[in-house]
């Protein structure tokens, strides 16, 4: 399962995204075809990071892509708004509000 994901994203805090996937099963589908969106509306040069972020305080943990890319940043803002539009929008409830997407610079 891991090993697939690490063809398409740099995991960071590898072990704790793994435990977290394995409660969150239903999220491996999306995460697979995200990279083919992504490239899609970003192209080819951009890195893709799976981090996992714990509020203990909320006791919520949810995983995030983040899109690193060369862009400027309105020009990552606009990209990121298309991806939201034409593919994460929807199939947002399939996510349980467990994953979400952002940008950052390379």
């Amino acid at each position: 399962m891991i090993k697939e994901l690490e063809s398409f994203y740099f995991l960071e805090n590898r072990q704790d995204v793994e435990i977290f996937l394995g409660f969150n099963l239903f999220l491996m589908e999306i995460l697979m075809d995200a990279p083919c969106q992504i490239v899609r509306i970003f192209g080819e040069s951009v890195k893709l990071y799976l981090q996992l972020f714990i509020d203990p305080e909320e006791d919520f943990e949810e995983i995030f892509i983040v899109i690193k890319n060369s862009f400027s940043p309105d020009e990552a803002i606009k990209r990121l708004n298309k991806l939201d539009d034409e593919w994460f929008l929807g199939i947002m409830d399939k996510t349980q509000g467990k994953l979400n997407i952002t940008e950052g610079s390379l």
